[in-house]
């Protein structure tokens, strides 16, 4: 049986043949990394509303979600904190939207979550999935400061519409604005 997360080993990197990755790898293991965080914030609006919210997840990078409220809940001042207090929109035909405030606590586990998993594997669980492993230009492990520096480079990349993603379909190495801005490359790689 073939595992499901494929870990690398920064000093045994002599037994890997590696590569760029591509945006769309780098698009997929994303997308699996939002689903994670998608899940584990569900359960906290789940369990900090006792079942009168839950969400639908919007963002594999930031912590923004559309929200289904039970009819008659009502926002607290403390619900800020969690994630529980929200925008809402009127729709036509009587439906209402509900968009959350990017709350602490979620902004904290997104941070927590891309910071963690980068300084101390160079890979997330979805880039575990893709075999995929972000390394410093040297071709060594990225510190805490690198990780979190990286995360925030996320916002200057997907600001002007997304040009600092687009712009890794023309670099030659595939890094994008946010790889740029921590000087980082995300490689795929396989056994020899």
């Amino acid at each position: 049986m073939r595992h499901l997360f494929h870990r690398f080993e920064v000093k045994n990197q002599h037994r890997y043949k590696m590569q760029p990755a591509s945006i769309r790898d780098r698009v997929i293991a994303q997308l699996v990394d939002g689903i994670f965080l998608g899940a584990t914030c569900t359960a906290i609006f789940y369990y900090f509303s006792d079942g009168e919210i839950h969400s639908i997840w919007v963002s594999p990078v930031f912590p923004q979600y559309l929200l289904e409220i039970a009819p008659g809940h009502l926002q607290t001042d403390t619900d800020f904190w969690w994630g529980g207090a929200y925008f809402s929109w009127k729709l036509l035909y009587n439906k209402t939207v509900h968009l959350n405030y990017p709350a602490p606590l979620l902004w904290a586990i997104y941070i927590f979550y891309y910071t963690i998993f980068i300084s101390k594997t160079g890979q997330t669980p979805g880039k575990m999935m893709k075999k995929l492993v972000i390394l410093d230009v040297a071709g060594k492990q990225v510190d805490f400061k690198k990780a979190l520096l990286r995360w925030m480079g996320y916002f200057v990349s997907l600001i002007p519409f997304g040009a600092g993603i687009w712009w890794g379909f023309k670099d030659e190495n595939h890094r994008t604005w946010h790889d740029y801005f921590a000087n980082t490359i995300v490689y795929m790689f396989e056994e020899k």
